[in-house]
């Protein structure tokens, strides 16, 4: 019988989540948003918004477009 719990599909698996877990993901969302938020308004006072306007202009948006991709073609790979 403990071999048979044990030997749980992956699929089984990964549909639990407990309520701590949720907690746990949460706080790591807010604290990632904290972060981002906080890293915006320093760079907003140090560097100015004109620079950071001037920045966003001079990006080459091929690369951002073909990191997300990359990214949804990892995903595809994982379900399989």
């Amino acid at each position: 019988m403990e071999n048979f719990e044990n030997n749980q599909e992956p699929e089984q698996l990964q549909q639990e989540v407990k309520p701590t877990n949720k907690k746990v993901i949460i706080f790591n969302f807010l604290l990632i948003l904290v972060i981002f938020i906080g890293l915006f308004i320093y760079m907003v006072k140090v560097d100015g918004i004109d620079s950071i306007k001037e920045l966003l202009h001079q990006v080459d948006y091929k690369w951002v477009v073909a990191r997300f991709n990359l990214f949804n073609h990892s995903l595809a790979l994982r379900g399989e």
